[in-house]
């Protein structure tokens, strides 16, 4: 039960990862070599141990995979995968002086990661700076826990996924290979390697050979382990039959049940894997499809740009005409121009002009190459075209020929109506004649109209063809056109290339008659060496003269820097009296307010003060409210007491006027001796209200002298308190305002004085502003001067370069002198 209802919750999803390892930055360490374990977090101890690799500059690399199935959880409620973080500890050894450190990494990132993925890892817990570079490939089988659970044991599950994941790997090189490889089809993977299942009675071959794989143990050696191609039937009964052989009557029945069982799952383990290979099959063919509109379009592209390199060979091509056009006209002008030219810079052009005309002649011939190239693939192309076309003319052909025969159907089918038409009009007059055949008319009828029916679609029939014939004629000379196009595109270019060839045989030639001048003109060069050494002496000269001014030019700069000397010491006077002018400033400023601050203070202390007295006004002011309340609840209490007095004598009253009517209704008979008694008693009382009211009227003139005693007095004081606090203030706000105008007039002078201390600052900042470009001048005259002493030097040397290079014959200068008599 409780199984169940965790795998409603969640689903448990075996993945299998290929790992390659590589560390890099490693520090120089007592060993030389380093292992890597990996460690699951949940579990806490090392699933894979890498052997020990070499380090080599640095580097440690580890040739062979490891593949590591991880146990994965997905919830059904999120449809997301729990972590599965994984340690991978590097280190030298066994103890713990040698770990390197160690680096995680949570598998479930790479669930999708199908092809390589580079992942560089920083080793934590040490300062190395070493870094682990992990390539990690999620293989393309997952397998589900739960089948795997109740049928096989950890170590077959171990041994099988190595297994599995040997043949994965080599599967999926061989698929990248076909990828990448053209001319072969999907179908030889399936042939050359076969899915496996984990398991031997999975294995199905079509050949009767032996299958061998490699098998990675925990101390990576290989083993080879054989597996016999047998479909599964066979090996389920040389299985049982052992066990017929070895058990007894009762193990045989269990076995065989369980054999039976495992058969019926291993057949439908067969039928999904039949269903995943169709599926790669598939993809394979989708792949293939894609990589086919890859290649058309990388056609396409290649097309474009075979157009774009000819356009720009059309345009180098008239580059190149222009440049020979330069080219023979600077052959002309070298002919006709005078032989006076210095023999080193006619030798420098003659070579670079020959190198030029090398490098135009290596490129002509690269021009060539590729249009020979280009008109090979365009011959093919037309030959591409032409084929279609020829296509094309069998197809309309055909369909001309079903086209004849539709109208010899339809021709046969109208004469056949005709005949009809005939027979029936003779038996309808056979029916005027005899009425019993009103049936038969009936039916000749239809089968007239289901001719008629007949004629309809094949006239559709034959519209249709026209139409298709016409579009195929439209086809063939739009394709008659692209191909005269072409043609002409090829005659052209054939043109071209005739010119070009035309071109370079021109320039050769042009290259061996410029040698042959170069040759000529150093035979010239020679004979004007002896006119240099005559010019030379003249050189001398000049040199002499220049010499000379070089000196009076040099006396100028001398009298100008002592000039420039005198006007930087007035500056640096000038600005000497200025930093005294701001110093004596910033005193004067400081002392200013400091002044400022003791006012400020002085004006803080008063205020203070007044402060303190405002709050003892405020005390006294409220004790005198405390003395007032006092009195105003000695008076309620006064009050109080008349009301309860006056409440009694009420009440005696009520209870006598009671007593009287009793005593009258009860006495009525002696009332004669009562009345004397009953006047007594009125006058009695009579006199005790005349009393209560006396002392009514003295209580209440009590309480009023009270209350204007209490008046007077809080008018007298509130007359004399007003009136000090008055004086007082008053007093106060006359200090203060003389106060406050001292300090505005100090205040004021401060100002003015800040005022002529910014006059003055201004005044000495124009000074300097003034002074200021005149130095700048004079610094850029001694630059300026400076400059032009650098330029008569190099005048010098360009005049000693230019006299060098005059060497004019003297009968060429006889020829130019008479060629300027006579313009």
């Amino acid at each position: 039960m409780f199984k169940s209802a965790t795998w409603r919750s969640e689903r448990k999803i075996k993945a299998v990862f290929k790992m390659q390892f590589q560390a890099t930055q490693v520090p120089r360490l007592k060993a030389k070599t380093l292992a890597i374990s990996l460690v699951p977090a949940d579990v806490g101890r090392p699933s894979v141990r890498l052997g020990k690799s070499s380090i080599r500059e640095g580097t440690c690399s580890w040739e062979s995979p490891v593949y590591e199935t991880v146990k994965l959880v997905k919830e059904t409620k999120t449809g997301k995968f729990r972590g599965k973080i994984y340690h991978f500890i590097v280190s030298a050894g066994s103890s713990k002086a040698g770990l390197l450190g160690e680096a995680s990494i949570d598998f479930v990132d790479f669930l999708e990661a199908t092809y390589p993925v580079m992942v560089s890892l920083p080793i934590e817990a040490t300062n190395s700076g070493a870094i682990l570079h992990v390539t990690i490939q999620k293989l393309e089988r997952t397998l589900d826990e739960r089948y795997i659970e109740e049928n096989e044991s950890p170590t077959t599950n171990y041994h099988n996924g190595i297994l599995e994941m040997q043949l994965l790997d080599s599967e999926n090189s061989q698929k990248t290979n076909l990828e990448f490889t053209e001319g072969e089809q999907p179908n030889r993977i399936t042939s050359q390697y076969p899915e496996q299942n984990g398991s031997v009675e999975d294995t199905r071959f079509d050949d009767a050979s032996a299958y061998r794989v490699c098998l990675t143990t925990a101390d990576n050696t290989l083993e080879r382990v054989s597996l016999d191609a047998d479909p599964p039937g066979h090996v389920y009964q040389r299985y049982s039959d052992g066990l017929l052989k070895d058990t007894s009557d009762e193990s045989v029945i269990d076995t065989t049940t369980s054999l039976q069982e495992k058969y019926a799952r291993d057949r439908i383990q067969e039928a999904s894997n039949d269903v995943g290979r169709l599926n790669t099959r598939i993809k394979m063919l989708e792949r293939q499809g894609e990589v086919s509109e890859l290649e058309l379009q990388s056609l396409r592209r290649q097309m474009a740009k075979e157009s774009r390199k000819v356009k720009e060979l059309s345009e180098q091509i008239v580059a190149l005409k222009s440049e020979r056009d330069i080219l023979k006209k600077e052959c002309e002008q070298l002919k006709s121009s005078p032989k006076g030219i210095n023999q080193e810079e006619i030798s420098n052009n003659s070579g670079t002009e020959t190198k030029n005309v090398s490098e135009i002649s290596e490129q002509i011939k690269q021009q060539l190459h590729r249009e020979k190239h280009l008109s090979k693939k365009l011959r093919s192309q037309l030959q591409k075209t032409e084929d279609s076309n020829s296509e094309l003319i069998l197809a309309v052909r055909d369909l001309k020929e079903v086209l004849s025969r539709k109208d010899k159907e339809i021709a046969h089918l109208a004469g056949q109506i005709q005949a009809n038409q005939n027979e029936v009009t003779l038996e309808l007059e056979e029916t005027h004649e005899e009425h019993n055949k009103a049936d038969e008319v009936e039916l000749l009828k239809q089968e007239r109209a289901n001719l008629f029916a007949e004629m309809e679609i094949s006239r559709k029939e034959k519209e249709e063809l026209k139409k298709c014939i016409q579009q195929f004629t439209l086809d063939n000379e739009n394709l008659k056109k692209e191909k005269a196009a072409v043609y002409s595109d090829l005659e052209q270019k054939q043109g071209a290339m005739m010119e070009i060839q035309h071109e370079y045989l021109l320039s050769t030639r042009t290259v061996k008659q410029l040698k042959e001048e170069t040759k000529n003109q150093a035979i010239l060069y020679s004979e004007y060496l002896t006119i240099i050494d005559e010019l030379k002496t003249k050189v001398q000269s000049l040199e002499e003269e220049l010499e000379k001014e070089a000196k009076y030019f040099q006396d100028n700069l001398t009298a100008e820097g002592r000039a420039m000397v005198e006007q930087e010491q007035r500056a640096i006077q000038a600005e000497e009296a200025l930093t005294k002018a701001n110093w004596s400033n910033t005193k004067e400023t400081e002392h200013l307010r400091e002044e400022l601050k003791r006012k400020s203070e002085e004006l803080i202390s008063k205020i203070d003060e007044n402060e303190k007295l405002t709050a003892q006004a405020v005390a006294e002011g409220n004790q005198l409210r405390m003395h007032s309340k006092f009195l105003e609840k000695l008076l309620q209490k006064a009050n109080d007491e008349i009301q309860l007095s006056k409440n009694e004598y009420e009440r005696k009253l009520l209870d006598l006027s009671k007593g009287i009517h009793l005593e009258a209704q009860s006495m009525g008979m002696v009332s004669q001796r009562v009345d004397g008694a009953k006047a007594n008693d009125v006058k009695a009382n009579n006199r005790e209200d005349g009393r209560l009211k006396h002392e009514k009227s003295a209580h209440s003139q009590a309480r009023y002298e009270i209350g204007t005693m209490i008046n007077d007095k809080e008018q007298r004081k509130r007359e004399y308190g007003d009136s000090k606090m008055l004086q007082k203030w008053t007093e106060q706000k006359e200090e203060l305002e003389r106060e406050l105008l001292l300090v505005k007039m100090e205040a004021e002078k401060l100002i003015e004085e800040n005022i002529t201390l910014r006059n003055l600052i201004d005044e000495k900042s124009k000074r300097d502003e003034i002074l200021h470009p005149e130095v700048e001048k004079l610094v850029i005259q001694y630059h300026k001067s400076k400059c032009s002493s650098q330029e008569m030097k190099l005048e010098n040397r360009d005049l000693k370069k230019h006299v060098s290079k005059l060497q004019v014959d003297p009968n060429k200068k006889k020829d130019l002198e008479i060629c300027g008599s006579n313009p």
